[in-house]
């Protein structure tokens, strides 16, 4: 037992109440957990919709100018599909996470069809695989790897047997 101190408070504390508040964790870490990836992915989204607008402007003006209107089209789409995921709190944490997964690899394969095998979309894929780990772990980010390498090999052999061809003009 411990004694109190000249405070006047209570003298007396059991040393096994001390010894359980070690034992057991006050706080819920696997709650934590969840938070900390539910910012993550608002954080995540908030950066897509805000960066992403500077290229999203910029691939909307060139795209109309040429009149290109299924690039129009698609960045509208995509752009908007940010927007409700950013904008859509409400919505369950996995069908966000999910939505933001599935435009980031729409955007790559977009990108890699469009600009071929630059930074860009390698980076958007590597980029897109990272974020499945922390948003929902390890089965999801083999999937994610695993879908990425095959569209990756599947469009380096149209780009190499020709049956598609890299468009430059929005490079």
């Amino acid at each position: 037992m411990i004694r109190g101190g000249a405070s006047g408070r209570p003298g007396l504390i059991s040393l096994a109440v001390g010894i359980e508040d070690a034992l057991e964790p006050v706080r819920d870490v696997v709650q934590e957990a969840r938070e900390l990836r539910e910012e993550v992915l608002n954080t995540s989204l908030l950066f897509a919709v805000v960066a992403g607008g500077l290229a999203f402007a910029r691939t909307l003006i060139d795209a109309l100018d040429m009149g290109a209107w299924r690039i129009v089209g698609m960045a509208l789409v995509l752009y908007g599909g940010f927007i409700v995921l950013l904008i859509g709190r409400r919505l369950p944490y996995k069908i966000r996470a999910v939505g933001f997964l599935a435009l980031l690899y729409l955007v790559g394969v977009i990108s890699l069809v469009t600009v071929g095998y630059l930074s860009a979309p390698s980076l958007i894929l590597a980029g897109q695989s990272v974020l499945s780990s922390v948003f929902f772990g390890r089965r999801v980010t083999l999937v994610t790897l695993a879908v990425n390498l095959v569209t990756i090999l599947a469009v380096g052999a149209l780009l190499s047997m020709g049956t598609a061809t890299v468009d430059t003009r929005f490079y």
